[in-house]
């Protein structure tokens, strides 16, 4: 079976709005979630941008950089990008990371050996915390990829977006919610997390925010 060449959507420099400090953020191409009103709808499709991909892997003149499948080349752009002292460190959004892990561990990785612990590792998921730890648990390729990305990253905002919990949300916070679409999602310390085998999060991001009361099951939240 042939290799499925891995699409990032759009790459923002100097992003300060996912994630804290001063970011690189990657968006990837596809996921399988499909949350109602999604902030970023077309890139659900894992194909989405493969035209304008095939063309600049052909050498073709395009008029946009991205969406452009990863490669060496962009891994080094990216790399670079975080050079500065300025910058935090990366974000990965989408589409969703834990399904596009041919891009996410192996850029992850490279970071870890360029910068150690120097630069900070967000990322979003649609995935409830607890099912990602029943996920990598498997022994599939996807979760073994899945279990080396979570082990990579420093914080993880988790779960799917939901839009009907949106809505109280602007009428409770007209300030605004940090870091998050919907207040269902949580702000994970994921080193701290993995260690003490419980979820710690980052709780000084939102502790003025009126945010909804969760139930075990991510499907049947109380406002």
């Amino acid at each position: 079976m042939k290799k499925r060449l891995g699409i990032v959507a759009d790459v923002k420099l100097a992003d300060m709005a996912n994630g804290e400090g001063v970011r690189t953020t990657v968006f990837v191409s596809g996921c399988l979630f499909n949350c109602y009103n999604c902030f970023n709808q077309k890139l659900k499709a894992f194909n989405y941008g493969k035209d304008n991909a095939d063309s600049i892997k052909k050498g073709q003149h395009v008029d946009a950089e991205f969406p452009r499948y990863y490669d060496q080349e962009l891994e080094d752009k990216i790399i670079e990008s975080l050079k500065p002292n300025y910058i935090s460190g990366i974000t990965l959004l989408g589409g969703e990371p834990f399904m596009n892990t041919n891009i996410t561990v192996p850029l992850c990785e490279r970071i870890r050996k360029e910068y150690g612990s120097s630069k900070t590792i967000w990322s979003w998921t649609g995935y409830e915390w607890e099912e990602l730890m029943q996920m990598i648990q498997l022994d599939f390729p996807l979760s073994k990829q899945q279990n080396k990305l979570v082990h990579l990253i420093d914080i993880l905002v988790d779960g799917r977006y939901v839009d009907s919990i949106r809505q109280e949300d602007l009428k409770n916070n007209p300030q605004g919610i940090n870091f998050r679409g919907s207040t269902n999602q949580r702000i994970i310390k994921v080193p701290q997390s993995l260690a003490q085998n419980q979820i710690i999060e980052r709780t000084d991001l939102y502790e003025d925010e009126k945010i909804v009361t969760r139930d075990r099951d991510f499907k049947k939240i109380k406002r």
